[in-house]
């Protein structure tokens, strides 16, 4: 639908962010957080993930695209640097994985890339030392993951009955809302993405094979010395990114200053996240 008019762009852009926050406070309401302690007293796979997830990996995928694909290299270094996808738990789950570890990854690295993405960007494009510019994009990352969050806990501790008794609601409805992102910000910009299909889809084969590339590197060689369904948790949270907190990051931030080339790998992502968890699972499920 957002390729055929501009109305949702022009009617909803200014809340997407807005839509993002729904999506992340009907997700944590589903997400049972006791879990997450279990790894917080035990913080290697935590540490290591976060910076594999927000430092090492961006910066290999900006500088192999810089040579491969340059005109898009910001929009894919800002997308790997994302945090891990709020379903990685459940995809984990499906790929026989450790679940509260997935969980744990989500939840750190989510609140993490607050900081650690607004300090990346600003150093790799040289603006260091413009000190507000790098506090508004923490304020604004901070607020749109955090409030949520706090308003999830308070959720479910007012009303734990009604948040179970429509336990099964919420991840269709959070599915619904972060459809309803994609859309928008596609109708946003229509007229680029219909001028260059072309170039969409040159670049759609890049990112499904750097996709396909960290999940299975993830798994064989970064993460190789956890347990298995610990290192298919590792290699999920690598890999599936929140490519919506993209979206209305790259939206909010850069289009305007680099043109909205730097949005399409955020749109791209959806296609190998929607189907690469097959080959992982059957993998892991017939060797080690």
């Amino acid at each position: 639908m957002g390729l055929t008019t501009d109305l949702p762009g022009i009617l909803l852009r200014t809340y997407l962010r807005y839509l993002l926050m729904g999506v992340l406070l009907l997700t944590c309401i589903k997400a049972d957080f006791s879990k997450v302690l279990n790894y917080t007293f035990s913080p290697h796979f935590i540490i290591y993930l976060s910076l594999m997830k927000l430092f090492i990996i961006p910066l290999i995928f900006y500088y192999t695209s810089l040579i491969l694909a340059p005109q898009y290299a910001l929009g894919i270094f800002i997308l790997s640097a994302m945090p891990s996808a709020m379903v990685c738990a459940t995809l984990s789950d499906v790929a026989s994985g450790n679940i509260e570890a997935a969980l744990s990854g989500t939840i750190y690295t989510t609140l993490l890339c607050s900081l650690t993405l607004p300090l990346l960007v600003n150093t790799l494009h040289q603006e260091t030392m413009e000190y507000y510019t790098i506090f508004s994009k923490i304020k604004y990352l901070l607020l749109t993951i955090a409030v949520p969050m706090a308003a999830a806990t308070g959720v479910k501790n007012l009303f734990s009955t009604t948040v179970k008794r429509f336990s099964s609601m919420w991840t269709p409805l959070s599915i619904i809302v972060a459809s309803t992102i994609t859309m928008v910000a596609i109708s946003a910009n229509r007229t680029f993405i219909l001028q260059n299909w072309q170039s969409l889809l040159s670049l759609l084969p890049f990112m499904i094979f750097s996709f396909a590339l960290s999940l299975f590197m993830s798994y064989y060689l970064f993460g190789f010395f956890y347990p298995k369904d610990v290192r298919i948790a590792f290699a999920i949270n690598i890999s599936y990114v929140n490519n919506g907190l993209a979206i209305v990051f790259i939206m909010e931030f850069f289009t305007n200053q680099f043109g909205p080339e730097i949005i399409l790998p955020s749109f791209l992502i959806e296609v190998p996240m929607s189907f690469m968890i097959l080959p992982l699972r059957y993998l892991t499920n017939s060797r080690t």
